[in-house]
């Protein structure tokens, strides 16, 4: 996750550069930006996810890790298929910026909300 999270900010520093030496590119850097936090917020949903998963059954995160790089892979896929998408509609049609920019805030939305549900309840005995 640590790497995960380096890449993004990687990313958000090369992507900052590039706007300001290349301004119109900017909706695309953009894109990107909101894939790398559509990724980032899936991350926590999965964590919260895994968490719940392995409490009750007194499993450790590493029992279950496996599987869940299979479902980030799966997810990120779909990221990556959601971003070229979106790409696509904005170089033909000028649109998808709004609409990209909704559905990584309620990604992020549901990573907040499964913190919120799940802290309390780690927090019982």
């Amino acid at each position: 996750m640590h790497a995960w999270y380096t890449t993004c900010s990687v990313f958000g520093v090369v992507a900052m550069i590039a706007m300001v030496a290349d301004p119109w590119t900017k909706p695309y850097w953009v894109l990107g930006l909101n894939m790398i936090f559509q990724c980032t917020g899936a991350t926590g949903i999965l964590d919260v996810m895994q968490l719940w998963y392995c409490a009750p059954r007194l499993l450790t995160i590493a029992d279950t890790n496996a599987c869940v790089m299979r479902v980030s892979a799966f997810i990120y896929t779909l990221a990556g298929i959601s971003l070229a998408s979106a790409c696509v509609a904005y170089a033909t049609t000028g649109t998808g910026l709004l609409a990209y920019r909704i559905a990584t805030s309620a990604v992020i939305f549901l990573e907040v909300l499964g913190y919120c549900w799940y802290a309390p309840c780690a927090l019982c005995p």
